[in-house]
């Protein structure tokens, strides 16, 4: 994605400049694991406003319950993160709240067979299916995902996995795969992601059992490239 031109221009010795070239050399050099963080709250409003303006949109955004924005830059992998009084930069796959809401998920409960409402056809198998593979998930493993889109579900299927599954903490949006609605569940490691295509018609409807979706988190090698990009940016200054 291109970044407008800048509506301000930084002096030598700007503290803008330095952060980010700190941020760009930490995230050409990540190799994975756990973000980084970098705290903005002794910025002024002026840098603030041009640390903005250098980085730009990139193509995902995120909110959290507790009013928590991510917005990530057109660096790939680098997260601009305000929530309450917190104010900061992150590098990595996603910014670390992300991660901590999730795991404070329950696991899914199927409810028992015993219980269903009338007109129930294929909700029960999918949601055995789903808290099977999503309580044997461990990191690196593959995504499993269940379409919605392709199976055969009643009103009251729907309404049975919407119950079931309760509403999450996390909802994103991506334009880097045409356009995509990421949605947490209120089940650890159930998500639900809708895509749309370029009249925002749904297309897809899949539950898929992850840590983060594809369609939201950066890779360790678009966190490298990102600050690429970011220390290009900050020598054409």
């Amino acid at each position: 994605m291109n970044r407008p031109p800048l509506r301000h221009r930084p002096g030598a010795d700007s503290p803008v400049v330095a952060l980010l070239r700190r941020v760009g050399e930490a995230a050409a050099g990540w190799a994975g694991g756990e973000s980084i963080g970098f705290d903005l709250a002794d910025l002024a409003d002026a840098d603030l406003a041009l640390l903005a303006d250098v980085l730009g949109s990139g193509e995902v955004t995120g909110r959290l319950q507790d009013e928590t924005v991510i917005a990530e830059a057109v660096c790939p992998g680098v997260w601009q993160v305000c929530g309450g009084r917190r104010l900061g930069l992150e590098i990595g796959e996603i910014p670390v709240q992300v991660r901590d809401a999730v795991l404070s998920l329950p696991y899914l409960s199927p409810p028992s067979a015993d219980a269903l409402p009338d007109g129930v056809m294929n909700a029960l198998p999918v949601l055995g299916e789903l808290a099977a593979h999503a309580a044997d998930w461990r990191p690196g493993a593959p995504v499993h995902g269940v379409s919605l889109s392709l199976l055969p579900l009643s009103a009251v299927d729907r309404q049975l996995l919407e119950d079931a599954l309760g509403e999450g903490p996390i909802a994103f949006e991506s334009g880097g795969y045409g356009f995509v609605r990421v949605r947490s569940t209120g089940r650890r490691q159930i998500w639900h992601t809708r895509f749309f295509n370029s009249q925002a018609t749904p297309i897809q409807h899949v539950l898929e059992i992850c840590d983060i979706p594809a369609a939201v988190r950066a890779t360790a090698e678009d966190v490298r490239d990102g600050g690429r990009r970011l220390l290009e940016i900050i020598d054409a200054l």
